[in-house]
This record gives structure tokens, sequence and C-alpha cells, in this order.
């Protein structure tokens, strides 16, 4: 399994930093409880995966076929983001993550528009654009 979920990060732009290399995102730790059934692995709780840029927690499936079909959500490191964006957070920032196709071709989706929402929120210029927007239209 945890060959498997090395493969699901290879090639993807988060596992990537932005710097187009193609090479498997490896795993610090991960643990998850699944039952089998139905030709798939479903998770009965979620799949917490540890990786160099930050902690992911899934749920759907595996299928013994490999295709994937798996959500959740992805808190993404300020030092990652500060690799991938240039601009660094001062908390992790947490988006939604898709994993679809196959063991051997994944295809992760991560809301790129959540995480630049979060990084607004998140980042000292972001405090003060929400100070601004208060003192001009008032408000929390």
């Amino acid at each position: 399994m945890r060959g498997a979920l090395e493969r699901i990060g290879k090639g993807t732009p988060l596992a990537q930093g932005g710097s187009g290399a193609s090479a498997p995102t490896p795993l610090h730790r991960a643990e998850g409880s699944f039952a089998v059934g139905g030709g798939a692995l479903h998770f009965d709780r979620p799949l917490k995966v540890q990786s160099s840029f930050g902690d992911a927690s899934l749920t759907g499936t595996v299928g013994l076929d490999e295709r994937l079909d798996l959500t959740g959500t992805v808190q993404v490191q300020p030092d990652f983001v500060s690799q991938a964006a240039g601009v660094r957070p001062g908390k992790p920032i947490t988006a939604p993550l898709s994993v679809e196709g196959t063991l051997s071709s994944p295809q992760i989706h991560i809301s790129e528009g959540e995480i630049a929402k979060a990084l607004m929120v998140a980042s000292p210029p972001g405090k003060l654009i929400r100070k601004g927007l208060r003192g001009l239209f008032g408000g929390d």
C-alpha cells in the first residue's frame, strides 16, 4: 500500500513544488483502515498520509484493478507553499484534494483557488487587506 500511495504523488504539481520534475513523493507515515468488497479497497475511516509537502486525509476507494477514486483535504506546509508560490503563510493551508485515474497514472486535483484564497487570509498582506476592507466597509 505504501508503494502505491507514493506512486499517487508522482509527477503532480504539488509533489513537484513547481519544478516540473517527475519523481515519487516520499511518504513519512500512512495509516488507515479499509475493507475489501466489490473489487476495491473501501476506506472505512479517512486514510491519513504524511508527506514532504503536508498531511492529507482521504476517503474513497482503490480498485483491485488499480483505479483510484479518493477525495479529501491536504494541509500544505508553509515551507512548501513558500517554495511553490514565493509567499510563506504563517500556518499550513488546507485545500480540497481528489485523486482519480490509476495507481500507475494518478490524476491529483488540488483546488488552487482554495490555496490562493487561504494564502491571502493566512499571509500578512491578506491580514492588512482584510483590515483595510473592514475599515472601508465595516463588519468583521
